[in-house]
């Protein structure tokens, strides 16, 4: 890697990268699939999403995935398709109750007769009101759209909305509590999030209708009931991001604020705060007093769901952004920080971008190149891709810390295998802005099935304190294929499975 560093800042750059981001890579901890007795074994366990409880006076990390263990018996593969019968569930979990040391597999929740399928995407979140409760969203096949003889191949057609269950001891087990839809159009993707008067948030996107539709139930209690449309006059391309965040009574303060941030194909002239916008720009709007405000071009044009090429296969990918709402640097007006894939035109590779918003989103957003691995900043080899960004706002006299995170091919650009890069997004004090990204994760074997699904997203998480310090800790939970790739067929791979680390 070759980092950019001029001027009279060099040296205080330098101590500010041994200071956040110094440490070895990890292998990690195994969530599923940890040896040839796990019954997640022969099974394939990919995509990720984290949630943090307090019960009972203990953390309790939960992470939700897409789960092969079983499916219930209810799902036959053969070379080049799949049948999916009514009974099958893809909506599995674990958790750990030592800060992610170890990990129980959780199960997987069972369907209904209204809705016969549970078809993974998944969302998880705790309430931050009564943290035993933890909500969990998959996307489901309701029975008008399930064919008796069962779904076969690409299950687009059958979806019709989501299910969410609700956990009421941390995130250790979890029943249905609600399935929503809007005239069981196609849903896809899923983000939850919530806040600490019990709402609870669930966003999708309408890929045929080309909208974002985004649920929001009052109570721990209450049932989901669908928002007014957050940017009217866009054609919506990309699953939807939601977090929430507080703001200074200068900033619209105290009630909370939910945002959520999608890519656009197109919207009409004049609906944007920015302009019209482009193809798969990351636009963003705050919901805020029961009201959703202007929305606000979020980024440069980044790619939507690009395919990565390998040496002797292709990798899919999902959502090339994310971002979240924490503290501002002393220089403010960057409390939303965000980071989005996109393409240089010269190598033709994959890299990471970075960019800022105020809170209330009263002005337009602002480039942050020095966030990622932008050609000109810094030297990597090959494809960077599928960021994750997560902040822990401070607490007292405690500091505040942004952490991003990325998938890396610059160890070795030519192979089959990737890394996960980790770094802070972080300001100087004289205001200027770096990322050094260090390797999380060692080499990793990518395993995807003939279509190139190797799970399309993960999370990252803040999940507390290095013990017996004031170390703010993340957690990133990722697809994982370190027991070899065994099997590639148009449908399914193995061996596929999660992996769970731990870091400052």
């Amino acid at each position: 890697m070759g980092l950019v560093l001029s001027g009279s800042s060099t040296l205080l750059r330098l101590a500010l990268v041994a200071t956040l981001v110094g440490g070895c890579a990890s292998a990690g901890v195994a969530v599923t699939g940890q040896s040839s007795k796990d019954q997640t074994w022969n099974g394939s366990q990919s995509e990720t999403a984290i949630s943090v409880a307090n019960f009972q006076a203990k953390s309790v990390l939960a992470i939700a995935f897409n789960d092969g263990t079983n499916a219930n018996g209810k799902i036959q593969y053969t070379a080049i398709t799949r049948t999916v019968e009514a009974g099958a569930t893809l909506m599995g979990w674990a958790y750990s109750e030592d800060h992610g040391a170890s990990w129980h597999y959780g199960g997987a929740v069972s369907t209904t007769s209204q809705w016969p399928v549970l078809w993974g995407d998944p969302a998880i979140t705790s309430s931050q009101r009564d943290q035993k409760y933890v909500f969990m969203s998959n996307l489901a096949v309701p029975a008008s759209k399930m064919p008796a003889a069962g779904a076969t191949g690409y299950m687009g057609p059958y979806i019709g909305g989501a299910c969410i269950a609700r956990s009421t001891d941390g995130g250790k087990t979890f029943s249905l509590h609600q399935c929503v839809h809007d005239n069981f159009v196609f849903y896809d993707g899923g983000s939850m999030t919530s806040t600490t008067s019990g709402d609870i948030y669930a966003a999708y996107v309408a890929p045929d209708s080309d909208r974002i539709d985004v649920w929001h139930a009052p109570g721990e209690g209450a049932q989901f009931v669908k928002l007014a449309n957050p940017f009217p006059g866009c054609s919506m391309i990309s699953h939807p991001r939601l977090r929430v965040g507080y703001p200074a009574i200068s900033l619209g303060g105290p009630d909370p604020s939910l945002f959520v941030a999608a890519q656009i194909q197109s919207c009409n002239t004049g609906v944007l705060g920015d302009g019209p916008g482009a193809f798969g720009q990351v636009i963003i709007n705050r919901f805020h007093n029961g009201q959703w405000g202007t929305p606000r071009v979020a980024s440069n044009p980044a790619l939507v769901y690009p395919e990565v090429t390998l040496s002797d296969r292709k990798l899919r990918t999902g959502p090339q952004f994310s971002f979240d709402v924490g503290a501002p640097s002393s220089n403010g007006n960057d409390h939303i920080r965000m980071l989005v894939t996109r393409r240089d035109s010269k190598s033709n590779r994959l890299y990471v971008e970075g960019s800022f918003c105020r809170f209330d989103l009263s002005t337009g957003c602002s480039p942050a190149a020095e966030w990622g691995s932008t050609p000109g900043y810094y030297s990597y080899q090959g494809d960077q891709f599928n960021p994750n960004v997560r902040s822990f706002p401070g607490l007292f006299t405690i500091p505040p810390a942004w952490a991003g995170t990325f998938i890396s091919r610059d160890k070795a650009p030519s192979s089959n295998t990737v890394i996960i890069r980790r770094g802070a997004l972080a300001v100087l004090p004289n205001g200027s802005r770096i990322m050094v990204a260090f390797t999380l994760t060692d080499q990793g074997l990518v395993c995807p099935d003939n279509r190139g699904y190797w799970g399309d997203y993960d999370d990252l998480q803040f999940i507390g304190f290095v013990m017996d310090t004031t170390t703010a800790q993340f957690l990133r939970a990722f697809t994982d294929s370190s027991a070899g790739c065994i099997e590639r067929t148009q449908y399914e791979s193995r061996h596929v499975h999660v992996r769970a680390v731990t870091f400052p």
